[in-house]
């Protein structure tokens, strides 16, 4: 019987051990890509939020996406979105431009094709 619940014991501390050391992934916050673009730049990501300011922009839709720890620029395939349309982009973090000391950080989002890629 002593054996049988040591048996238990191990495989249960070994279970803990496994499950304690792995870390869960999830999508980063706006504010998350924000504070560190480079982290980020060229990975593909998902990032969930409401769109903002929707526009067409030389070809392109361009809105904001508010996740609520704040707004980053997107540029979508296609057309633009409905303004405060709940949507999951897919894409990836770019720098558009940086003037002085600012960075417009982008999300481009998988299909839109920027002028890197014409």
């Amino acid at each position: 019987m002593c054996r049988r619940s040591s048996c238990v014991v191990l495989a249960a501390l070994a279970a803990a051990t496994l499950v304690g050391g792995c870390k869960l992934s999830r999508p980063p916050t706006v504010a998350e890509i924000l504070k560190e673009p480079a982290k980020y730049a060229g990975k593909p990501l998902s990032v969930k939020g409401t769109l903002r300011e929707p526009l067409q922009f030389f070809g392109h839709g361009v809105c904001k996406l508010d996740d609520g720890t704040g707004e980053l620029t997107v540029i979508t395939a296609g057309t633009s979105r409905a303004n405060g349309a709940e949507a999951t982009i897919t894409g990836t973090v770019e720098s558009a431009f940086t003037l002085g000391d600012n960075t417009l950080v982008v999300l481009v989002e998988q299909g839109a094709k920027t002028d890197k890629e014409r």
